[in-house]
Order: C-alpha cells, then structure tokens, then sequence
C-alpha cells in the first residue's frame, strides 16, 4: 500500500465574513495553482474565523467538491494573526503561503513568490506598490509597526513586512512552535537570522477594510508587549498555545471540514 502523498505546497487563507466573495477567489488560486504547479500536488486550507455571515456553508460546499480545499472553522473570533497561525499549524506542505481572503494577493503572483524562494530564502513577502487610496489610519498604522518591528525584531531597512509570503517549512514550523499568547507572524520570523527576499505586485484593489484605529492600536500593543522587554522576563508555557494543539490535532486526525455546532 502506497503512502498519501503530502502536498508540496499549502496556501493559507484566513477568513472573516467574505461569503459573498470568497468562491470566486479560492476558484481562482486554485485553477491558478494547477494551471503553474502542473502534476504537483498542493493544498488550500482556509481558516473561518467565526465569519457571521455563511461562509462555513460556501466553505462545505467547496470542500465537497474540490479534495485539496481544507477548512478549519473557529468556534470564535480570534483575530487575522491568530487565525493565520492555526491555518500554518494544519499546513503540511514544504512551502507555505499566506494569503488575504478579499483577492487584493493576486494568484498568479504566488508562482513569483514561491521562485524566489527556491532561490534560498527563508522567507519572501509580496510588497505592493505605494496605496494611494489606503486610508490615513492605515498609512500610520503601517508606519508606526514597521518602527516597532526595527526597533524590538530588527527588521532590516528596505524591507516591507505584507501578509503575503511564501515560507520554508523550517520557518513555518518555528512559527508554530512560538508559545507566545499573542503572535505576531512576521516578528516572529524575525526573531531568528533569516534570509527575506521580496517581490514587487501590483497596487490591489482593495475592499472595505475590517481594521479599525482601535484594532491597529490593539495589534500595535500586543507588539510592543510580547517582543519588547517586557516579553524577556517572561517564563514561556510548557505545554504549546490551545489553539496549536486544537490545529495539530486536526492535522493528524487528518480531518479537513468541521461545521460549527
């Protein structure tokens, strides 16, 4: 009896209250991925994060048809970066991607962004060009957090920190191994010596944004608090974050769609 083959390539998307829009996007990356990953098997795992609307039933509904959509419904709304990192710990594949639900990470980039990788780089973000239209709270959250990620995880200059990324699986796993209540994907990433690598895509065309000033004051926050001083005196857990062992009891009960009770 031949072993399951593991995908190569996982793609993760977080979600939150894009029913209406979100067929259409994972249709795309995925006829994207079989269209420049010939022969290769890969896999799209989203994260609802406990949308209101009735994404969980579009999800069911694509996971019925298509074998390589995996889907994690959260019991509660937990955040875009908690979200992500529960869709990391599922993600079996050696190179994994971070995407956005609302179809502004264009799929026909992923293949760029994934070359570039194999290129040896642990890491590599997709940067858009200058938003004109982002919204001034936006801009200065931007701002303020690539200066905390400097400052606290020594961010080098001239590099742009995007939800889009391609990872390796050695910086995907220390990821998931970082016992922090609160993660931050990309300081985490940064915490350790790595390669980053980034690429050029185009300005999306963004859609009504679910961040909030009080929102980016609270990310902003949690930043400062668990990657700054503060955090160093901190005695880490022994046992991992409960929603890494919900995540990797899932990945090895190899159950891929859970409708929410």
């Amino acid at each position: 009896m031949s072993a399951v083959q593991q995908p190569w390539l996982s793609i993760v998307i977080p979600t939150y209250g894009r029913a209406k829009s979100l067929g259409q996007h994972i249709t795309a990356v995925h006829a994207c991925l079989g269209q420049d990953f010939p022969g290769q098997r890969f896999e799209i795992i989203v994260v609802n994060d406990a949308s209101p609307d009735q994404t969980h039933v579009l999800l069911a509904d694509l996971t019925a048809r298509c074998p390589t959509v995996r889907v994690l419904n959260l019991a509660q709304n937990l955040g875009q970066q908690a979200a992500t990192l529960a869709g990391l710990a599922l993600a079996e594949g050696s190179v994994v991607v971070t995407m956005d639900d609302d179809g502004k990470d264009a799929p026909a980039d992923v293949v760029r962004l994934v070359g570039l990788l194999s290129a040896g780089y642990d890491v590599v973000y997709g940067v858009p060009e200058q938003e004109k239209d982002l919204a001034w709270h936006r801009r200065l959250g931007t701002t303020v957090k690539e200066g905390l990620l400097g400052s606290l995880c020594k961010k080098p200059k001239g590099i742009r920190l995007t939800g889009f990324r391609a990872m390796n699986r050695a910086t995907v796993d220390r990821i998931v191994a970082d016992k922090r209540r609160h993660v931050y994907i990309s300081a985490t990433i940064l915490e350790k010596p790595v390669r980053i690598g980034q690429v050029q895509v185009a300005a999306p065309v963004r859609n009504a944004s679910g961040y909030s000033l009080a929102t980016l004051a609270r990310l902003l926050l949690r930043i400062a608090i668990w990657y700054g001083p503060i955090d160093r005196l901190r005695i880490r857990p022994a046992t991992p974050h409960p929603l890494q062992q919900r995540a990797r009891f899932q990945n090895r009960a190899r159950i891929s769609p859970e409708t929410p009770s």
